[in-house]
């Protein structure tokens, strides 16, 4: 990408919330995606290439075209990461426990991809974040040394304000699923809001996913989706979960995820029951 849109693709980071979505509309007939807001179609293509963000729905609107529904990955939050970084290392002493405990929670991050996965993250970042990142690297190299060649252990509160954002994420995108079925609204709104439809839905994810089984295990010719069996499966359990937020019309994306992980719960409890007998 040239340099405009590679500066766009950093805005659209740096301004996105964690947790918050954006959406495009793709046109199937002529395979042409529209941009987001300011930021064109070829910015969103780029990022989402570059695992900066994930396509996290599709919901059709019609024949010809449908809504994708993107969020910003966790690779994706670390521009605005970085950016925080070079902030706390330009403050100073009085920016010092931010700037290590931010450097350390970037290198967890990193340390979950390879190279090639982030370098177009880093293409992003300017060269005072990378200056930043650099000198934080260079302390914990120090301190490592200091204690006789081994790293730092990471601590249990690390883990565990870790696990809390990812946990803070999850349960986000199980609200914004609900969310998203209460505004495509509640059940007889349109010939889409039906049991009948829905179910198709369903039905096709599952073709779908046998498809991408059967291409895995080489009993088809057609090539294999992005996303293999694993996205396929994510799409029929949206589908799935939208079905079950259409049989509670009266009630919020909250009620709704309360309701369904309630359910969850005592099918599981179900499940364990039977193999244990």
């Amino acid at each position: 990408m040239n340099s405009d849109n590679l500066f766009l693709a950093r805005d659209l980071l740096m301004h996105v919330e964690p947790g918050e979505v954006i959406s495009t509309q793709f046109n199937h007939e002529y395979n042409v995606r529209a941009g987001y807001d300011k930021y064109p179609a070829e910015v969103i293509e780029w990022l989402t290439n570059s695992k900066l963000l994930v396509l996290a729905d599709v919901i059709s609107i019609s024949e010809q075209s449908s809504v994708e529904i993107f969020k910003v990955s966790i690779l994706g939050e670390q521009v605005a990461e970085f950016a925080n970084l070079a902030e706390f290392y330009d403050a100073g002493v009085t920016g010092e426990e931010h700037f290590l405990k931010t450097g350390r929670s970037i290198y967890m991050a990193l340390d979950m991809f390879n190279e090639s996965e982030i370098e177009p993250m880093v293409s992003l970042l300017t060269r005072e974040e990378q200056d930043a990142y650099n000198h934080y690297y260079r302390i914990a190299a120090m301190k490592a040394l200091q204690g006789r060649g081994q790293p730092k252990p990471i601590t249990e509160i690390e883990v565990n304000d870790f696990v809390a954002h990812r946990n803070q994420v999850m349960d986000t995108g199980l609200t914004e699923m609900f969310q998203l079925s209460v505004e495509l609204g509640s059940k007889g709104t349109d010939d889409t809001r039906t049991n009948n439809y829905v179910f198709k839905k369903c039905m096709e994810e599952l073709g779908e996913m046998a498809l991408e089984d059967n291409i895995a295990n080489g009993l088809s010719y057609k090539d294999a989706g992005s996303d293999g069996v694993a996205g396929e499966a994510v799409d029929l359990a949206i589908c799935a979960m939208d079905m079950f937020a259409l049989q509670h019309p009266d009630n919020t994306a909250e009620e709704i995820q309360y309701l369904f992980l309630d359910y969850m719960g005592k099918k599981l409890n179900k499940w364990k029951e039977t193999l244990d007998q």
